[in-house]
């Protein structure tokens, strides 16, 4: 099987989603992660109504894209997130994607805490197996700053449609001393989406150069995840340096480095 390989307009940040559309489709990109979260160039689910969606169904289709993931992230220890998370669900069921992204909270919770919180998921979970739809929990600190952690929250739940993305930089930036190539193997039958981030850098260092430029082992993590099963979606989070300030065909150009890299490994074919 092929990997999925996907686009996250967080690659081109502080440009308008189009634009990096059109790099996508520029670069030989067939699949995107849709964005719907407050930060990035996003949709808003909430205020779509159903011409909305046609419309953006056939903006993507234009770009030659298909959406195989939805970042709606919310803090669900927040109870006002509740209602607007079950939004986003049956919004991506209504595009046909299967896998949407979220935080589990990055507050630090008590046990009462983690309990009110673990029911929430669960009943969004119960939501998600109904509509058809995966939840995935994003490898982004706090609660799921890493694996084990990660390992912790899948077996406390064992709920089939709540799942993992895991996301190969994040373990850099949030922890210290961990390798996610050796990190992901205890999560890898977890695993619905994985953000693709590279990382020149450590704990709370923001380097995110294209792939390839940093420290992850992408073979082994591919390697890895295609031997459980996986095979995507994978999708790049390029997210730059600190400092760094890229016009579009800069961005443009840690796409196609990127691309060419995954090319390289064998984990991505153009066409």
């Amino acid at each position: 099987m092929e990997n999925k390989i996907a686009g996250h307009v967080g690659s081109f940040l502080g440009y308008h989603s189009r634009i990096a559309y059109r790099g996508f489709q520029q670069a030989g990109l067939k699949y995107v992660e849709l964005p719907a979260t407050p930060g990035l160039p996003y949709v808003v689910p909430e205020l779509m109504d159903d011409e909305d969606v046609e419309k953006l169904k056939e903006e993507l289709k234009g770009f030659g894209l298909s959406t195989v993931s939805m970042d709606g992230r919310v803090d669900l220890a927040k109870r006002k997130n509740i209602d607007r998370f079950k939004t986003r669900l049956q919004f991506a069921a209504q595009l046909g994607i299967k896998v949407v992204l979220t935080d589990a909270t990055r507050e630090e919770l008590d046990e009462r805490g983690k309990r009110v919180l673990y029911n929430t998921i669960t009943y969004l979970g119960d939501l998600a197996a109904e509509l058809g739809v995966y939840i995935a929990l994003d490898v982004h600190g706090g609660m799921t700053r890493n694996g084990s952690e990660c390992l912790k929250i899948m077996k406390a739940l064992n709920h089939d449609h709540v799942r993992i993305n895991y996301d190969t930089g994040n373990i850099y930036y949030y922890n210290q001393g961990l390798d996610p190539a050796e990190d992901v193997k205890q999560v890898a039958p977890y695993i619905v989406g994985v953000h693709l981030k590279d990382s020149g850098g450590g704990y709370r260092e923001w380097n995110f150069p294209a792939l390839g430029d940093g420290k992850v082992k992408f073979p082994e993590i591919f390697k890895t995840l295609n031997a459980a099963g996986f095979y995507g979606p994978f999708t790049m989070e390029l997210e730059g340096t600190a400092g760094q300030d890229l016009n579009r065909d800069g961005c443009q150009r840690v796409l196609v480095k990127s691309l060419d890299y995954l090319a390289k490994i064998g984990a991505w074919k153009k066409g």
